[in-house]
């Protein structure tokens, strides 16, 4: 969503299943008229799982526009979003062809210690502009996830009574994933007749 000429605001409260809640709040304000504005939301969830997990979620994000000439726009980003007590969703293998005994919705049967967190920020900037008959536009763009600590809850030779026989916790801290990219591009349509064409560099 791009800023305009008036200001705006929007806020939700919103109940999910198993006593979910989520918090939102996005404004658009214009600083001035449609050369220059800014948008921002903020949003916090608590989740809450099937199996009984109980993650909270935080995220919050803005983007600036600064349009000087109706050919010529700039525009700056940037997310960031956290994820934390989140619990390891347990994984039963049984110890035969049967399925393992009901557990009721909403019933958590790990280790509340073990839990997940990780934090996702995303960022970039982008522009256009007119050149000597040319469209230019720009882009460059910078995304990362830090894990704190991953999780698996393994449950293997599970009886039909719910018993069993070996539990393996695995866990993990400090993945790092990153990605940069960008783009510069060059274009220029050329019309002959019923014809279009386009120059792309």
């Amino acid at each position: 969503r791009k800023p305009g000429p008036d200001p705006v605001a929007s806020a939700a409260l919103t109940f999910g299943p198993w006593g979910a809640k989520f918090a939102e709040l996005d404004v658009k304000l214009p600083l001035d008229g449609e050369r220059f504005g800014m948008v921002a939301g903020i949003g916090i969830d608590r989740d809450r799982r099937p199996y009984g997990g109980t993650p909270n979620d935080f995220s919050a994000g803005a983007l600036v526009r600064f349009a000087p000439r109706p050919d010529t726009e700039l525009l700056g980003f940037a997310v960031y979003y956290r994820n934390s007590d989140n619990e390891a969703q347990p994984l039963i293998f049984t110890g035969g062809q049967f399925l393992p005994a009901r557990i009721r919705r909403g019933t958590f049967r790990g280790q509340g210690w073990n839990d997940y967190s990780a934090t996702a920020p995303t960022y970039g900037v982008m522009a256009r502009t007119s050149l000597a008959g040319f469209d230019i536009r720009f882009g460059a763009f910078r995304s990362a996830f830090y894990n704190d600590v991953s999780t698996a809850d393994l449950l293997f030779g599970a009886r039909r009574d719910g018993s069993v026989a070996q539990r393996n916790i695995v866990r993990e801290r400090d993945d790092f994933y990153a990605s940069t990219s960008g783009e510069l591009r060059a274009s220029r349509t050329l019309t002959e007749g019923p014809r279009q064409h386009m120059l792309m560099v």
